[in-house]
């Protein structure tokens, strides 16, 4: 959701004007700290055009690797995570030097 919303170059206030979600839950949906399933997020990924739950979505072989990676090893998912969003951040950057806009 937050590489979708930053990919078309949203900030959180905008899409919470455009939906009527609060921008903090927008945040915390984001970082993972809310249950995703709700009328809200319904709301936001039809804004942002992209699927409401990740069972719409593909099976990557990144994604299997990061599933083996976390269940292989207990206690590592916030480490998994962090290099997900680490990850994140450099295609956002990426994408920002390119001034490709996502449509």
């Amino acid at each position: 959701m937050r590489l979708a919303r930053k990919t078309q170059g949203f900030t959180l206030v905008y899409v919470s004007e455009r939906t009527g979600v609060d921008a903090g839950q927008l945040s915390k949906l984001e970082r993972g700290q809310m249950a995703t399933v709700s009328e809200n997020v319904q709301k936001v990924c039809t804004f942002l055009r992209i699927p409401a739950t990740a069972g719409d979505l593909p099976p990557t072989r990144a994604g299997h690797m990061l599933d083996e990676l976390i269940a292989g090893l207990p206690g590592s998912e916030p480490a998994v995570a962090n290099l997900v969003a680490a990850i994140e951040d450099l295609v956002l950057r990426a994408v920002a030097r390119t001034g490709h806009r996502q449509d």
